[in-house]
């Protein structure tokens, strides 16, 4: 199992026993992995540096890289929702405050979030085919695993997560 800590520059070396690690072909993260659903760049950035310095790389399902921008999104629609007022009131009472850009769209955060990810090195967004994506759907349907046996809104993410990282593990994703 791979553990971090604290040691010099704040993190030890991933730890993973030579036994297992010789079967380990990535790190599999899933949407809950870090930060319970929220997307936190500077953790998976340090979580790939220290994997990679053990030669894995991390693996993501590109859905799961589309609901962290989602989260992402939300969080920005809450902030522009609860600071836009005061910020103009502020400013009529010609308090100097920095720009703040509310009208960027929400589509521009989730861009924004994509583009992170994809720059962050030692990390492999798992690209979602059409055939993956069909019979993971499939699976939920006939709730055959790796889907759950409920029905629930994280059911199908399990489904495609499997689907995913076989094509992936498999080399043909």
């Amino acid at each position: 199992m791979a553990r971090g800590g604290s040691g010099s520059g704040g993190h030890e070396p991933v730890r993973i026993g030579l036994e297992a690690r010789g079967r380990l072909r990535a790190v599999a993260l899933d949407i809950n992995a870090i930060d319970a659903s929220q997307v936190n760049i500077a953790k998976l950035t340090a979580l790939a540096t220290r994997l990679k310095m053990i030669g894995l790389p991390v693996w993501v399902p590109e859905p799961v890289a589309w609901e962290w921008a989602e989260h992402a999104g939300r969080q920005w629609e809450q902030f522009t929702a609860a600071a836009s007022q005061p910020y103009a009131r502020l400013r009529a009472a010609r308090i100097d405050l920095p720009p703040v850009p509310f009208t960027q769209q929400t589509h521009t955060v989730h861009d924004r979030v994509l583009a992170a990810i994809q720059l962050i090195d030692n990390f492999v967004v798992v690209p979602l085919s059409l055939a993956n994506a069909l019979a993971g759907v499939k699976d939920q349907i006939l709730q055959r695993p790796p889907g759950r046996l409920k029905t629930s809104e994280g059911s199908p993410w399990y489904a495609l997560f499997g689907r995913a990282l076989r094509s992936a593990n498999a080399g043909t994703a």
